[in-house]
């Protein structure tokens, strides 16, 4: 794919389409990065990992837009997954992309700061944990981030012994799916009994 069809393609970029397209591109190149370069020169196999590197930038540099933008209409959950996009792309760009790895840093965080402040303020600190934790592993020194977690551990270490375990909580959507089940059959039990099927 060339870089003009790349502008072209990235021109209006959305949450819900950066999504499919950072997919869409990354598939792309590992599928060109595989393929046999025994015919070629190495200034060939160098021109050509200099174009990949290229659009990975485009897209880069697009992906982070979008993240803009979702944290700006507020859908924290669409920001924080463009950037984790964007943080995979920095981290495989190196160097080169420096500059964008910072913004990234800014805004993964703040996302994940926006989800665990969401989480906890409807009661589910343990999300608000899994969040925040995220926001602290791409930027350890984000003092709101800190401050944060440093109340979230007090509100989690007054609720212990008040909470189900998260080992019973894993068990409710199979106990759910029992009980379905054994309605269900019970429910057909009465239907062939009284349609006099069940002795047939």
């Amino acid at each position: 794919m060339g870089r003009a069809s790349l502008t072209t393609i990235f021109r209006f970029p959305t949450a819900s389409t950066m999504l499919k397209l950072s997919r869409l591109l990354s598939l792309l190149l590992l599928f060109a990065a595989v393929q046999p370069a025994l015919s070629q020169s190495p200034s060939q196999v160098a021109e050509e990992e200099s174009v990949r590197r290229q659009e990975k930038q485009i897209l880069l540099r697009k992906t982070i837009e979008a993240a803009q933008s979702a944290s700006i209409a507020k859908d924290y959950q669409a920001a924080a997954k463009l950037y984790e996009d964007a943080w995979t792309l920095a981290d495989q760009l190196g160097a080169a992309a420096e500059t964008e790895r910072n913004q990234v840093r800014i805004g993964l965080s703040a996302a994940r700061l926006d989800l665990g402040l969401l989480a906890s303020r409807r009661g589910d600190y343990r999300e608000a944990n899994v969040q925040v934790s995220r926001a602290l592993r791409v930027d350890p020194s984000n003092a709101a981030a800190l401050s944060f977690k440093a109340e979230n551990d007090k509100r989690l270490a007054d609720l212990v012994g008040k909470l189900p375990s998260e080992e019973a909580l894993a068990l409710i959507p199979a106990a759910r799916q029992q009980d379905l089940a054994a309605s269900t059959l019970a429910n057909d039990g009465k239907l062939l009994y009284e349609t006099g099927q069940l002795d047939k």
